[in-house]
């Protein structure tokens, strides 16, 4: 059979078209199949196929085949136990009723002699080869996509810190950006072939698969989002880093040995389907790692494959947080880092519902102390808590009640130390996820005492913090930290507080049902957090010496 596939579709789509073209060749090695394609994106099947065309350029002659396919190209809705979950797979599975085969998985670019020596000039150009790998000492990014960009783009300062670790390594950054939109690039220090450069000769306006291929392939390294980029490295030799922040690679990526994905800490509420079974193949398929700090993973990342040296805490230079006020800055420096307040998705929904049914929580009252932006607060209300939250950046409340009107009688601007909106016992429980650790020592016996008097006797105190053996065991260090994380303690002394403050330590009473349920986040994380019970009113002993006090300016 003569078969053409017609092909509108743009960069990223047109190299995972790769995949399914190894697949019709090893199922149909009879089959002669021609691609379509648009311009830019055509090159991408030298060598795949057994021709292309550029489509509204140089139309094929659609009669002569036994088949045209207008090729459907689907995002897929659930996931596969063996194999990536992507377009592709959906494609071979619903259009040519083909199983998709692990080993023919990923993505086939064959750039030919021409643009290898075209990319090479323009390399030499910037930076000398290096001599133990053959490679020009030149780092590739790509961090704006066209599409989903709330989903995958990367902030121009997280790209200005990319290119000054490059520099300062010796490498010579150069920035994908055909459409103008980045101000990092300056010409001289560091570099972007725009849609006009003589290297995508002939102009397409987007760049060109195959002259793009041999320029990536020739590099050091590239880093970049989900795009066209990303999927055109996979296809190379390069050392690759993927960044994905709500984005799934099972779902939009193919298999690649060196491409490493940064994902973050809950990449599963991305995933679409069985997450159990999502999980357990990207963990099985996929070279992978995960951030909390999106920042800092990159930067001991890039240092790592740049360096052949593993990157310890005192490599980290970029200090990607530096407000000591919960101001804009604030919110603005972490969402920056990967930790948008404003995010709500299955995450928060998931979260407040594991502890509304763990702690029993269902029709109580229930302040959220720190709640930022308030995503945990309308988890709580959804899981069937009577909930409110109060915090005490005035920025990030204002953009939770822009975010959700409905909720703005339940977001307050409030100091946890005068908790003054609330009356006495007005709450069957208190939650505070990762806010403890920004408490000012000295202010700790205050705030518990004021949690105390806002929460009925017998009412609960859940908190998730940081604490000095969470930052044993993983490695970290206060230097490197937020600056706002001035309350490290080591657990015991939080017991202690809280004992002074009027609580009793109930962990070990709430450990099962937190850790049994099926969705627990204490299963997922490596977390410390601490449950306690609020004594019948009686007057606190004197607090304990608490040692030197951290300050924030």
């Amino acid at each position: 059979m003569n078969l053409l596939i017609q092909f509108r579709h743009g960069l990223g789509d047109a190299i995972q078209l790769t995949s399914v073209l190894a697949h019709l060749r090893h199922y149909h090695p009879d089959w002669d199949v021609d691609v379509a394609a648009l311009a830019g994106k055509h090159t991408a099947y030298r060598g795949q196929c057994r021709g292309f065309f550029v489509l509204d350029r140089n139309e094929p002659p659609r009669s002569s085949y036994r088949r045209v396919l207008d090729l459907g190209w689907h995002e897929p809705h659930d996931v596969n136990q063996s194999v990536p979950s992507t377009k592709v797979e959906r494609c071979l599975q619903e259009v040519f009723g083909l199983a998709p085969l692990r080993q023919l998985c990923t993505y086939h670019l064959d750039p030919g002699a021409e643009s290898i020596a075209a990319a090479a000039t323009y390399l030499e150009a910037l930076a000398p080869r290096d001599p133990a790998t053959g490679r020009y000492r030149v780092v590739i990014l790509h961090y704006q996509g066209n599409t989903s960009q709330d989903r995958k783009d990367l902030s121009h300062d997280v790209a200005k810190a990319i290119c000054d670790q490059a520099r300062d390594y010796g490498y010579v950054p150069v920035i994908l950006d055909w459409d103008q939109r980045s101000p990092v690039p300056d010409g001289r220090l560091v570099h972007c072939p725009d849609a006009g450069h003589w290297l995508w000769s002939p102009a397409t306006g987007t760049g060109d698969a195959e002259r793009l291929a041999a320029l990536i392939g020739q590099t050091a390294l590239f880093i970049g989002v989900d795009s066209g980029p990303q999927k055109v490295a996979a296809a190379t030799g390069t050392p690759t880093i993927a960044v994905w922040t709500r984005h799934h690679p099972i779902h939009y990526h193919g298999l690649s040995n060196h491409t490493l994905h940064l994902v973050p800490e809950e990449h599963g509420e991305f995933i679409r389907g069985d997450r159990d079974v999502g999980e357990k193949a990207f963990a099985e398929l996929y070279r992978s790692q995960t951030y909390r700090d999106l920042r800092a993973s990159l930067y001991s990342t890039i240092h790592t494959l740049l360096t052949g040296h593993e990157a310890g805490p005192e490599t980290f230079t970029w200090k990607a947080l530096r407000s000591t006020a919960f101001n804009a800055n604030y919110y603005e420096e972490h969402r920056a880092a990967g930790l948008d307040y404003l995010n709500y998705g299955s995450w928060q929904s998931n979260y407040a519902l594991w502890l509304t049914n763990s702690l029993n929580l269902q029709g109580k009252k229930v302040l959220d102390i720190g709640c930022a932006c308030g995503s945990i607060v309308r988890g709580f209300g959804e899981a069937g808590a009577v909930v409110c939250g109060a915090d005490i950046s005035e920025h990030m409340i204002h953009l939770g009640r822009q975010r959700w009107p409905d909720m703005s009688p339940l977001l307050h601007v409030c100091d946890a130390i005068n908790l003054h909106l609330f009356q006495d016992g007005a709450f069957d429980a208190v939650h505070s996820a990762q806010v403890a650790e920004h408490w000012r020592p000295d202010h700790v016996p205050l705030i518990l005492r004021e949690l105390a008097r806002v929460t009925k006797p017998g009412g609960i105190l859940w908190v998730a913090l940081d604490t000095e053996e969470l930052f044993a065991r993983q490695k970290r260090r206060i230097e490197y930290e937020d600056p706002t994380h001035v309350c490290i303690r080591p657990l015991t002394w939080w017991h202690e507080q809280l004992r002074l403050a009027g609580w009793y330590v109930m962990s070990d009473e709430v450990r099962a049902a937190l850790t049994d349920d099926p969705s627990s986040y204490l299963r997922r994380y490596d977390w410390d957090w601490f449950a306690a019970r609020r004594l019948p009113v009686s007057e606190p002993q004197a607090p304990a010496d608490s040692g030197p006090v951290a300050l924030i300016s």
